[in-house]
């Protein structure tokens, strides 16, 4: 057949074929995005990773420089305390002074007397009986120690204050192990040294 002969396509005909047209490329076209923005995608996730993974030694090492050495920390937790508590202003210092002082001071020596059959430290003219609860006025922990210290190196100044300040050492260093392993060891030396200096 010659091309005389073929039939010519009809107007419909070839609107309908110019609309398959359009879809088939439209839907490339989408294909293609969504195959750009899977790339896309797939880039930034590596991207992410490659990030976080240059990021982890960094923060490794940083806050290993920041923490302490563990036995540096402990030290100074217990050091700096007892600096300030018994060594710069000696305990024996000044004497029993404070009539409030003195007064727990006497009632640790009465405990000492008779719970602990400290009999060098009974006082002529005192009033050496136990004492009661009521007179105490508070826990009996403080009393007890100061009782202790009075039995173990006699009745001094620095006898009933001791145990009280190794009390408050023993604080701080509670202090210290518990923000330590709260927080680091530097956090744990930092509140040491806060609870240490504080004034009552």
């Amino acid at each position: 057949m010659s091309e005389e002969e073929k039939p010519k396509a009809s107007p419909k005909a070839s609107e309908k074929a110019e609309k398959a047209d359009e879809a088939k490329a439209e839907a490339a076209d989408k294909a293609e995005a969504a195959e750009a923005a899977e790339k896309a995608e797939a880039a930034d996730a590596e991207a992410k990773e490659h990030a976080e993974d240059k990021s982890e030694p960094e923060q490794g090492p940083t806050k290993h420089l920041r923490d302490l050495p563990a036995g540096v920390g402990l030290a100074l937790a217990v050091l700096l305390p007892t600096l300030f508590f018994l060594l710069v202003p000696p305990l024996s210092k000044s004497g029993l002074w404070d009539p409030f002082e003195l007064n727990v001071a006497d009632l640790a020596r009465r405990l000492a007397l008779n719970l602990f059959h400290a009999d060098g430290l009974a006082l002529s003219g005192a009033d050496n009986s136990l004492p009661h609860l009521n007179d105490l006025g508070r826990p009996e922990l403080p009393f007890t120690s100061m009782a202790l210290g009075f039995k173990l190196f006699g009745l001094h100044e620095w006898a009933g204050r001791l145990p009280l300040a190794l009390w408050g050492v023993a604080g701080v260093v509670a202090t210290y192990g518990f923000v330590s392993r709260l927080v680091d060891r530097r956090a744990g030396l930092f509140s040491a040294i806060a609870l240490a200096t504080a004034t009552s």
